[in-house]
């Protein structure tokens, strides 16, 4: 998923910059400074015990930007199974997921 998130990144360099006078030599200096961070920590979601009880399952799809210090921001929903508690508790393990520094 990070890769698509860095892909969509410099897609959107490209377009912002599309406009204004931009020497290919210095679109290839930001595309060359783009790191893959490596995943360090990942914490699995606690299982709801109100859908544990009911028998229910879910999941949940998110769009999330890995920050230089490695930290998950701007956590988006993209899609559930529509399981509101489920889908509230993969959220927050994603928030203390951390990567690799890029800097």
């Amino acid at each position: 998923m990070s890769h698509k998130i860095l892909y969509a990144s410099a897609v959107a360099f490209l377009a912002a910059n599309a406009s204004a006078q931009v020497s290919a030599n210095e679109i290839s200096q930001h595309l060359s400074t783009i790191v893959i961070p490596d995943p360090l920590k990942r914490v699995n979601p606690k299982y709801p015990m109100t859908a544990a009880r009911q028998g229910r399952k879910g999941w949940a799809i998110f769009s999330f930007v890995i920050n230089e210090d490695g930290n998950v921001a701007d956590v988006i929903l993209k899609d559930s199974s529509g399981s509101k508690d489920i889908t509230k508790a993969a959220k927050k393990a994603i928030k203390k997921w951390h990567y690799t520094q890029t800097t």
